[in-house]
Protein backbone atom coordinates (compact mmCIF):
# COMPACT_ATOMS: atom_id res chain seq x y z
CA UNK A 1 0.00 0.00 0.00
CA UNK A 2 1.03 3.43 -0.99
CA UNK A 3 1.30 6.75 1.57
CA UNK A 4 -0.26 9.88 0.25
CA UNK A 5 2.51 12.32 0.29
CA UNK A 6 0.60 14.65 1.20
CA UNK A 7 -0.43 13.84 4.67
CA UNK A 8 3.71 14.70 5.37
CA UNK A 9 3.57 18.09 3.54
CA UNK A 10 3.33 20.89 5.54
CA UNK A 11 2.20 24.29 4.67
CA UNK A 12 2.70 26.97 6.32
CA UNK A 13 3.86 30.99 5.92
CA UNK A 14 6.88 31.92 4.62
CA UNK A 15 9.49 33.90 7.08
CA UNK A 16 12.45 35.96 6.02
CA UNK A 17 14.59 33.20 7.19
CA UNK A 18 13.27 31.07 4.29
CA UNK A 19 14.12 33.63 0.89
CA UNK A 20 17.42 31.34 0.57
CA UNK A 21 15.89 28.29 0.69
CA UNK A 22 12.97 30.06 -1.51
CA UNK A 23 15.64 31.21 -4.40
CA UNK A 24 17.56 27.84 -4.36
CA UNK A 25 13.56 26.10 -5.09
CA UNK A 26 12.82 28.38 -7.44
CA UNK A 27 16.30 28.11 -9.59
CA UNK A 28 16.33 24.48 -9.17
CA UNK A 29 13.01 24.09 -10.43
CA UNK A 30 12.56 25.94 -13.02
CA UNK A 31 16.18 24.65 -14.76
CA UNK A 32 15.32 21.47 -14.34
CA UNK A 33 12.03 21.61 -14.80
CA UNK A 34 11.07 23.96 -18.20
CA UNK A 35 12.95 24.63 -21.40
CA UNK A 36 12.28 27.96 -21.28
CA UNK A 37 13.43 29.39 -18.02
CA UNK A 38 16.19 29.19 -15.51
CA UNK A 39 14.44 30.58 -12.85
CA UNK A 40 16.57 33.75 -12.40
CA UNK A 41 13.46 36.14 -13.81
CA UNK A 42 10.93 34.51 -11.50
CA UNK A 43 13.40 34.91 -8.65
CA UNK A 44 13.25 38.57 -9.70
CA UNK A 45 9.47 38.75 -9.68
CA UNK A 46 9.05 37.04 -6.05
CA UNK A 47 12.13 39.91 -5.12
CA UNK A 48 10.04 42.37 -6.96
CA UNK A 49 6.35 41.79 -5.78
CA UNK A 50 7.80 41.34 -1.89
CA UNK A 51 9.40 44.99 -2.15
CA UNK A 52 6.15 46.38 -4.01
CA UNK A 53 2.61 47.56 -2.44
CA UNK A 54 0.90 44.38 -4.36
CA UNK A 55 2.84 41.94 -1.75
CA UNK A 56 0.59 40.05 0.84
CA UNK A 57 2.87 38.53 2.98
CA UNK A 58 0.24 36.46 5.31
CA UNK A 59 -1.06 34.73 1.96
CA UNK A 60 2.86 33.79 0.67
CA UNK A 61 3.44 29.72 1.77
CA UNK A 62 6.48 27.17 1.68
CA UNK A 63 5.82 23.62 1.41
CA UNK A 64 8.30 21.46 3.72
CA UNK A 65 8.19 17.63 3.29
CA UNK A 66 10.97 16.20 6.19
CA UNK A 67 11.62 19.55 7.16
CA UNK A 68 12.61 20.54 3.63
CA UNK A 69 11.91 23.09 1.49
CA UNK A 70 9.76 21.27 -1.54
CA UNK A 71 7.46 23.90 -3.08
CA UNK A 72 6.96 28.13 -2.47
CA UNK A 73 3.83 29.83 -4.34
CA UNK A 74 2.53 33.29 -3.30
CA UNK A 75 -0.37 35.34 -3.78
CA UNK A 76 -0.30 39.31 -4.81
CA UNK A 77 -2.61 42.45 -5.59
CA UNK A 78 -2.93 42.98 -9.45
CA UNK A 79 -5.01 45.26 -11.06
CA UNK A 80 -6.26 45.06 -14.20
CA UNK A 81 -7.27 47.28 -16.89
CA UNK A 82 -10.68 48.14 -17.58
CA UNK A 83 -10.58 49.18 -21.07
CA UNK A 84 -8.76 46.70 -23.65
CA UNK A 85 -6.43 49.05 -24.39
CA UNK A 86 -4.36 48.80 -21.01
CA UNK A 87 -6.38 52.16 -19.47
CA UNK A 88 -8.41 52.84 -16.80
CA UNK A 89 -12.46 54.13 -17.75
CA UNK A 90 -13.32 57.24 -15.21
CA UNK A 91 -10.02 56.30 -13.36
CA UNK A 92 -11.82 53.37 -11.65
CA UNK A 93 -9.58 50.37 -11.50
CA UNK A 94 -10.06 47.01 -10.63
CA UNK A 95 -7.69 44.80 -8.29
CA UNK A 96 -7.80 41.19 -8.18
CA UNK A 97 -5.57 38.77 -5.87
CA UNK A 98 -3.14 36.35 -8.17
CA UNK A 99 -1.47 33.31 -7.35
CA UNK A 100 2.12 33.48 -8.86
CA UNK A 101 4.55 32.12 -9.39
CA UNK A 102 4.51 28.99 -8.05
CA UNK A 103 7.11 26.14 -8.03
CA UNK A 104 7.79 22.62 -6.04
CA UNK A 105 10.79 20.12 -6.43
Amino acid sequence: MTKSIRKYIKIRPETHKDYKDIVSLVLRSFKEGTPYSDGTDVVALIEEIRDSRYYIPELSFVAELENKTVGHFMFSHFSLSSTKEGGYQNGAKTEIVMLAPVASC
